[in-house]
């Protein structure tokens, strides 16, 4: 059911009085928006302020739960106008400043992830951390029992493509 009024204005006074106390002199504006669907109106609301980040925290939930409740921030990240920060709930600790030591770029060499390589060294000079673009190489079950018994084609063919993916990984970097 809606709130009303007075327990709205109460819920927004809460939040900027929340935001005041975390970082102050950050300007802060507080939407309260009643919607069916969380993570449609979620994304419609990142569309219309044009957001250019979305920071959301997630519960963290999986199996079985996940199952029956989905996830949110998983559904937001699939359809959000702009990039998305995920920040898991297991960790209770409010930061100060956020300034990142170390940024993990994970890029399968897709269009789409590499546009994250841009953001991953933005945030990475702003900060002065170190970035590492992570590609992770899936070797097929059966690969994987040939290569156990010591086949030696399979180690050149992984190697070939090993060098090929470092390759293009540095050619990402300016």
């Amino acid at each position: 059911e809606p709130l009303l009024s007075g327990e709205r204005a109460d819920m927004e006074a809460r939040m900027r009085e929340y935001c005041a106390e975390v970082v102050p002199g950050v300007a802060v504006s507080c939407r309260l928006v009643h919607a069916p669907n969380v993570q449609d109106e979620i994304v419609e609301q990142a569309d219309v302020l044009g957001a250019d980040l979305l920071v959301m925290g997630s519960h963290g939930r999986s199996g079985f739960e996940r199952m029956l409740l989905g996830s949110v921030a998983e559904r937001v990240v699939r359809k959000a106008p702009c990039p998305v920060l995920v920040v898991p709930g297991h960790d209770g600790t409010v930061p100060g400043l956020v300034h990142y030591r170390r940024i993990v770029c994970a890029v399968d060499l897709s269009e789409a992830s590499l546009a994250t390589v841009s953001y991953a060294l933005s945030l990475g000079e702003e900060s002065e951390a170190a970035v590492r673009l992570l590609h992770v190489l899936e070797l097929p079950p059966e690969l994987q029992a040939m290569s156990a018994r010591g086949e030696t084609e399979i180690f050149q063919v992984r190697a070939a493509a090993e060098a090929d993916i470092l390759r293009r990984l540095r050619a990402l970097v300016p």
